[in-house]
């Protein structure tokens, strides 16, 4: 509504107001839509890779399954997931942010292009910017 009133103030009739602010909301409205799809398609790529994993370990496929986070590790990667990159724990814990925050598997947060995979061992410590 502000955006509609300010595009009134700069003197655009209101007739055109209406018309961009439609398009506006159109736009916000499609945007949000696909934040949803992209987020809720990578949550259930990730869940049935766990699932799968869960099975395999089940039916005594895997005996000690382990999951590593991985980042797509471009200029638009966030920090958390940056940070996430790489880590491995056993398939029953979760990943935890820098912020304390616990994770089973990616998405971190919506548009989150991580996924996670599953590997046979034990866990692989990742070595720190600092220790490297």
């Amino acid at each position: 509504m502000d955006y509609r009133d300010r595009l009134t103030e700069v003197g655009l009739s209101v007739e055109k107001a209406e018309a961009r602010f439609e398009r506006y909301v159109e736009d916000k409205l499609s945007d949000r839509a696909e934040t949803i799809a992209r987020t809720e398609t990578m949550d259930a790529l990730n869940e049935g890779i766990l699932e799968g994993a869960r099975q395999a370990q089940s039916d005594g496929l895997l005996s000690e399954p382990v999951k590593e986070w991985i980042a797509t590790g471009d200029e638009i990667t966030c920090v958390t997931c940056s940070a996430l990159d790489g880590v491995q724990v056993a398939l029953n814990e979760l990943f935890q942010t820098d912020e304390g925050e616990e994770i089973e598997s990616p998405p971190a947060h919506p548009r989150c292009r991580c996924s996670v995979a599953i590997t046979e061992g034990e866990t692989i410590p990742v070595e720190s910017e600092q220790e490297q």
